[in-house]
């Protein structure tokens, strides 16, 4: 997954591709809430609480002072990234945020 970066001009991008092995191709994802570059991913694995048991996959990405969430297993995509809550009041170093 390729997410964010800088352009030429020194500009912050809120553009989101992901690769597919099975496919060998990038597909453009819808774009970030807040620009950035250096951001982490990580992808989640949730277990739903329906009586199917079904998986969600879910993308989060940490920028500067944002953390944003997006579900995979919507796609093709027409929803958009989602800012995550912080439930700590102040902001503090990622290392120490809880979701």
């Amino acid at each position: 997954m390729a997410v964010g970066g800088e352009d030429g001009h020194g500009n912050l991008l809120d553009k989101v591709e992901i690769y597919s092995v099975e496919k060998n191709m990038w597909k453009v994802l819808n774009c970030l809430k807040n620009p950035g570059k250096n951001m982490g991913i990580c992808k989640f694995l949730k277990q739903s609480k329906t009586a199917k048991g079904e998986k969600q996959v879910l993308i989060y990405v940490f920028g500067r002072n944002v953390i944003e969430r997006i579900n995979l297993d919507k796609v093709p995509l027409d929803e958009k990234w989602e800012e995550v809550k912080l439930k700590n009041p102040i902001p503090l170093n990622l290392s120490t945020i809880t979701l």
